[in-house]
């Protein structure tokens, strides 16, 4: 499968999971878990929905979920011209 770019992926994620119907509400679970109080989400893309919104603030509180809880996935990002830091735990 060929995508174009994230938000196609996330939208082609979602049509074809057993849990289609799911995905909105998976998210805003997700989201009250980790402390995004001022993030609603509408769909799996956030785009083009003007009631799909969140915070620089909830944003970082994902990323730091993601580099924490799932590391593997940090190292995919990176790019050949980015040094990587780690903090004390």
């Amino acid at each position: 499968m060929i995508v174009q770019s994230g938000n196609d992926a996330c939208i082609a994620l979602a049509k074809s999971s057993p849990f289609r119907g799911r995905v909105r509400g998976e998210n805003e679970r997700e989201a009250q878990r980790l402390g995004m109080k001022n993030t609603h989400f509408t769909n799996s893309s956030g785009l083009p929905d003007p009631e799909h919104y969140s915070t620089a603030s909830d944003l970082a509180l994902l990323a730091g979920s993601l580099i924490r809880d799932h590391p593997e996935y940090y190292n995919c990002t990176r790019s050949a011209n980015t040094a990587t830091t780690t903090s004390p735990s």
